[in-house]
């Protein structure tokens, strides 16, 4: 299975990826936050929450949790999806924890996404590695089922 953004899964696949800084907050991780991406309890982090479009389609809303020390610009997550930015840092994602489920849109999130209150979305809870380990990113993000997917390769041991 390859460890990809959506930024590069849409590109791939002939769609025009943009995005939207919606939210862009530096606060104090929870510890909870911190834990998960090995900080300080006191340690800072970026909080930041984008909307993707797919040739000018909403696609989905990611929100992301990064350490301070490697956390992009607005502009840069503007610009480039956020696996980009990190590496143009030097930081790669090379394993993730990734949950993947399904439930129903908020009213916020319908007119967001341009579904109906209630509609089905697809939901990703995923943590990032570097090869060493260290954890880089948190992602909580939600797609339009009608116009995203998640395909799996799966192997025998």
């Amino acid at each position: 299975m390859k460890l990809s953004s959506l930024n590069e899964d849409l590109a791939e696949a002939g769609f025009v990826p943009t995005t939207q800084v919606l939210s862009y907050e530096v606060r104090q991780a929870s510890k909870r936050e911190a834990e998960q991406l090995g900080l300080a309890p006191e340690d800072g982090l970026l909080c930041v929450s984008r909307l993707r479009y797919a040739d000018d389609h909403p696609l989905a809303l990611m929100t992301n949790l990064i350490p301070l020390d490697i956390a992009p610009t607005w502009q840069e997550l503007g610009d480039a999806g956020l696996y980009t930015c990190l590496h143009n840092r030097g930081i790669d994602i090379a394993s993730a924890t990734q949950e993947i489920g399904a439930r129903g849109a908020t009213a916020e999130e319908a007119a967001t996404l341009g579904e109906q209150p209630g509609a089905p979305l697809l939901t990703m809870h995923r943590v990032g590695r570097t090869a060493e380990g260290r954890p880089v990113e948190i992602g909580q993000h939600i797609y339009r089922p009608t116009l995203y997917s998640f395909r799996f390769s799966l192997f025998t041991s």
